[in-house]
């Protein structure tokens, strides 16, 4: 490849249990370097004691710590997923970080000269403000049924609770109506690996 070409730069987002993880496969098949913001974020939480400072300053010790100090994850996932004004708090601290680290892990993979084009896997593309960055952006939904039935099942959650964080975030229509590519996922898995298999060749001008 020549890796003086600018190659694309493009987003997979929409909301819980969606198939995000699907369409990013299948763009890894097409050559691309998936970048997960939720993996990143995870990362950065956990091992950066500055953060972790920052994260405890903010919600209190006595909220989202154990006898020792250290944050508890259902402790912080119940703190952080409150209400909006809570997500904005925990969002404030983490996303700046969060897109360092992408803008990041994106040069270096551009820099290897190894793949076809970039996606970063994030559920809050819009909600963060940073649509303007990707050349495309795809946008997976499904029914709230759907997403609940596949969510309880890989995460054991109630599903008040899992409404309650969904409802957090932006809505199917606002998403998908600001989105490059639609593809929606209540079928079955070959049917979304299909269309995101389309939408790779597209994006790469095939």
């Amino acid at each position: 490849m020549d890796t003086g070409k600018r190659i694309p730069v493009v987003a997979i987002t929409g909301g819980m249990g969606t198939g995000k993880s699907i369409v990013a496969a299948e763009f890894a098949r097409a050559g691309a370097l998936i970048i997960g913001a939720d993996t990143v974020s995870k990362d950065i939480l956990w091992s950066d004691k500055k953060i972790q400072k920052k994260i405890i300053r903010e919600f209190g010790r006595d909220t989202i710590c154990d006898d020792k100090g250290v944050i508890v994850k259902q402790k912080l996932i119940r703190a952080a997923f409150m209400d909006e004004e809570s997500v904005r708090r925990i969002n404030s601290i983490l996303h700046p970080e969060v897109r360092k680290k992408i803008e990041q892990l994106t040069d270096e993979g551009i820099k290897t000269g190894q793949y076809k084009f970039v996606a970063v896997e994030a559920a809050l593309i819009f909600e963060s403000g940073i649509q303007s960055k990707f050349d495309s952006i795809i946008c997976i939904i499904a029914d709230e049924k759907v997403r609940l039935e596949r969510l309880m099942l890989r995460d054991g959650v109630s599903k008040d609770e899992l409404l309650k964080r969904i409802n957090l975030q932006f809505n199917q229509s606002y998403i998908a109506n600001r989105s490059d590519h639609v593809i929606q996922n209540n079928g079955t898995v070959e049917e979304v690996r299909s269309e995101a298999g389309r939408i790779a060749e597209e994006i790469l001008g095939e």
